[in-house]
């Protein structure tokens, strides 16, 4: 993953590209966190969070127990 910056537009995808993407920007970046708001929200959320990796972080994977299988969601940078 390169260098993010906030405001830049990103794809998010649930565990498999097979779901499909979601779309975001970028709205906060710490050194183990990024947050992203959703152009649309799923399932009520409109804030993903992930590590430094672009994984999902685990805490949040509690939020989507009706889908296991879609986690953890994963950050795809815009070219």
């Amino acid at each position: 993953m390169g260098k993010l910056v906030i405001g830049q537009e990103v794809n998010m995808y649930p565990g498999s590209t097979g779901f499909g993407f979601w779309t975001g920007k970028v709205v906060k970046i710490t050194s183990a966190v990024v947050e992203v708001q959703l152009d649309e929200p799923i399932r009520g959320e409109s804030l993903l969070r992930f590590d430094k990796d672009g994984r999902e972080l685990m805490v949040d994977w509690y939020k989507w127990t009706c889908a296991p299988d879609q986690h953890p969601w994963i950050l795809h940078e815009v070219q």
